[in-house]
């Protein structure tokens, strides 16, 4: 990871919202807590699962900085790459939440229709957006690293 990341992620999210103006969207119809939830609640505990608090504010804070080992970044790397799985997961999930409430008022309520798609659609696209944002680069930069490491030995 470079100290170019964060201003990369900036212009990530921006480019997204140029994108929606400019089809003629707002970017009010682009935020929805049920999808973010959908997305990230089922990521965060899934990762709960598989490592320790503690061993994911280490990937968090010892992974961009300089005194990461080769044991602290491939740990880093086996998170970062679940994750990526977790939030693609949770994105699949939501979609299938979403399609479902859609689905079973089909013939009822038309507001609870377009409520469904909305999360359904969104809950894919956070999740591409958030793996896009966060393990992809790390992992990039992980694996750079220990490219680094093993050249250096």
């Amino acid at each position: 990871m470079t100290r170019f990341y964060p201003a990369a992620v900036v212009l990530l999210i921006a480019i997204f919202a140029v994108a929606i103006l400019v089809t003629g969207g707002t970017l009010l119809l682009f935020i929805s807590t049920e999808a973010l939830v959908l997305v990230l609640a089922p990521s965060v505990v899934l990762a709960l699962g598989t490592h320790s608090l503690r061993e994911i504010g280490r990937c968090f804070v010892r992974f961009p900085g300089t005194e990461a080992d080769r044991h602290d970044l491939e740990v880093a790397e086996v998170l970062f790459r679940a994750l990526g799985r977790y939030l693609i997961g949770s994105g699949i999930a939501g979609f299938l939440l979403g399609a479902i409430v859609m689905l079973a008022n089909l013939y009822g309520d038309a507001s609870t229709i377009g409520r469904g798609t909305a999360v359904a659609l969104l809950s894919v696209f956070y999740a591409i957006l958030f793996t896009i944002a966060v393990p992809v680069p790390c992992v990039a930069g992980i694996r750079r690293r220990l490219a680094a490491l093993e050249r250096a030995e």
